[in-house]
């Protein structure tokens, strides 16, 4: 069934949260059964949702939403959307490419919501010596990171290569001295730079802390001390959350580069931690799950079954939540398998809520 942008589905799915009353699971857009990105953010009381290969409209688009999961706008962009991440206070950052004759270069958009309007603020082409995939900083000082570094077209290659951190200055990219083999996240906290680092063929995975006025890194998590790592994300102005597939644990290190806690994930598989009040909120890839866990009992006090959708919404690769509504914001992005049987309606953003808001409030107390 076709679905247009910004139609919000009105079938809901009611189901138990562990005794917190019911929570009200709905599908707010389909994306498209190719969609391979993550490129969702919460910011200001706003969600950012990229789009990419859309159906019967413009080949990419950005879309706005309020804290009701409500559509307020949406634009074409010149590129595709592969992450978006927010900047200051009420700005996001969106990386993505495009084709051209000479080649497939990278950029980044800056965007705000003006009233009742997404405006673009910025927008800067890379060289094609990068292809660039992540963003952390701040407007003063902005960070991105080319997960395969810097490379050169000439054979004898370039003082660069492997270098995949890099700020934008007067003359050009300006790396930092790390080299890696594979970045495949960074987050900023205070003056650290946290950069996950991974082997890819085995997904045996590290995690450096880099000093941004030292350029001294040191090393959290050496290489192969963890399978697989999530996406990390800044927890609170102290501590990063480091979702682990492979052990099925959040690990929370703080800036002191210690591990503050390890918390188990016996429900599944964990891909994106957040903080809401005194929980932790995490995203459970495989099984389509959210669970709330107070984070001084580690007691589950809410369970939300996004697999109730079906084969409409097929895992959770990303998820992002309102502090003041309490409503939780997943995407799934899973590319058809090459030769499966074609299903038009397995991508979509979904939101969770409960109309009591009885996990919200134990959460917030």
């Amino acid at each position: 069934m076709t679905r247009i942008l910004g139609f919000v589905l009105s079938i809901c799915l009611f189901l138990t949260s562990n005794g917190f009353g019911s929570a009200e699971i709905s599908l707010m857009t389909q994306l498209s059964p190719s969609e391979a990105q993550s490129a969702q953010a919460f910011q200001n009381e706003t969600l950012w949702v990229g789009r990419n290969r859309n159906r019967g409209m413009i080949e990419y688009s950005l879309e706005a939403y309020n804290n009701q999961g409500t559509l307020i706008d949406l634009v074409g962009t010149y590129h595709s959307n592969d992450t978006i991440y927010p900047l200051g206070t009420d700005k996001v950052v969106v990386i993505g490419r495009r084709v051209k004759d000479n080649g497939t270069f990278s950029y980044y958009s800056v965007f705000t919501l003006a009233g009742q309007k997404i405006r673009l603020l910025e927008r800067k082409e890379f060289s094609l010596r990068v292809s660039v995939q992540n963003f952390a900083g701040t407007e003063s000082k902005m960070y991105f990171s080319a997960p395969g570094g810097a490379y050169s077209s000439s054979n004898t290659g370039n003082s660069d290569g492997n270098k995949s951190i890099f700020t934008l200055g007067s003359f050009g990219m300006d790396f930092l001295k790390q080299k890696f083999a594979y970045v495949s996240s960074i987050n900023q906290i205070g003056n650290l730079l946290f950069a996950t680092e991974t082997t890819l063929a085995s997904h045996n995975d590290g995690l450096l802390a880099i000093d941004l006025k030292s350029q001294k890194a040191t090393e959290v998590f050496p290489m192969g001390a963890y399978q697989d790592i999530g996406t990390p994300t800044i927890f609170d102005a102290h501590t990063l959350a480091v979702p682990v597939k492979g052990s099925r644990e959040v690990i929370l290190v703080d800036t002191n580069l210690k591990t503050v806690r390890s918390i188990k994930m016996n429900e599944g598989t964990p891909t994106v931690a957040r903080r809401l009040g005194n929980c932790i909120v995490a995203a459970l890839k495989d099984t389509r799950e959210v669970i709330f866990i107070d984070l001084k009992t580690e007691k589950r006090i809410g369970h939300w079954d996004f697999s109730t959708l079906g084969g409409q919404f097929t895992t959770i690769h990303n998820m992002d939540l309102s502090p003041s509504s309490g409503r939780v914001f997943v995407r799934s992005a899973l590319p058809l398998p090459w030769g499966s049987v074609f299903n038009p309606d397995r991508n979509a953003v979904a939101v969770g809520y409960e109309k009591d808001d009885a996990v919200f409030k134990a959460c917030r107390l």
